[in-house]
């Protein structure tokens, strides 16, 4: 059975619940991702390369010897600017085309640093995004998956042709079984719904309206000692807030 602990499995599986998947629709994606990473489920470059120039050898030597006849054009190799557009992520994503789609689809600069799509984050929003809207080939997952119909077969077809689409099929069986032994882990909270950051700002508006009381009560010299105390407590709530958004930006929920 799959070890949902591997690598970024739970990144991915986040990823999938955030974009609204089904359970059978993270099964396959996990799946995908499982196969093409080599079954680290860890970003890597296409070929399994150690760097950009290892991965353009590895490329250039199957290339020469006639082991890639679905290729149409060297894409791998590095351009005037010294970039290159081979597959990188969970699921390969090959060609400065498909880069500059997927930078405009996620608002970054794919084009700019091709290497951000090895960071777990983007590549996690690519791999999912990509195939349910059916970047790679022009199929999309829903397409195959969704409502009733379960064609784990046909989804290869999403990201490549029919290449090791039945045993990609069994893992996919094999990650549905999981997912519906356990329930996918829950997203992060959002900021505002925090039960921290509503505490801060419940405290802020009653420390405010106390204090606006006693100020009107006082003679000038203390007023002046009670809102310098008001602006100081006010600062460290706008700290105490701040760190809490910092965090939840960093994944700590």
């Amino acid at each position: 059975m799959p070890d949902m602990d591997l690598g970024d499995t739970a990144l991915i599986e986040r990823e999938c619940l955030a974009y609204g998947l089904a359970t059978e629709q993270t099964a396959y994606v996990l799946a995908t991702a499982y196969w093409e990473t080599g079954r680290t489920m860890k970003p890597v470059r296409e070929a399994f390369g150690k760097s950009q120039a290892d991965t353009i050898a590895r490329l250039e030597r199957a290339w020469s010897k006639g082991q890639l006849p679905w290729v149409s054009a060297p894409y791998w190799r590095e351009d005037a600017d010294g970039k290159a557009w081979f597959g990188r992520g969970y699921v390969q994503l090959t060609w400065k085309v498909n880069y500059e789609k997927a930078g405009r689809k996620l608002g970054l600069d794919l084009v700019g640093d091709p290497s951000l799509a090895m960071k777990p984050e983007v590549a996690a929003e690519i791999l999912v995004q990509g195939m349910m809207e059916g970047w790679f080939t022009g199929k999309a997952l829903p397409d195959y998956v969704s409502g009733g119909k379960k064609d784990y077969l046909g989804a290869r077809r999403v990201v490549n042709g029919t290449d090791k689409a039945r045993a990609i099929a069994e893992l996919a069986k094999e990650y549905e079984a999981e997912l519906n032994a356990a329930p996918l882990p829950e997203p992060r909270s959002s900021p505002v719904k925090s039960t921290t950051l509503q505490a801060t700002a419940g405290t802020a508006v009653a420390g405010a309206t106390g204090a606006a009381t006693a100020v009107s009560q006082l003679d000038g010299t203390a007023q002046l000692v009670v809102i310098g105390a008001a602006v100081l407590a006010g600062l460290l709530l706008i700290w105490i807030a701040r760190e809490r958004l910092r965090k939840w930006a960093e994944g700590d929920r």
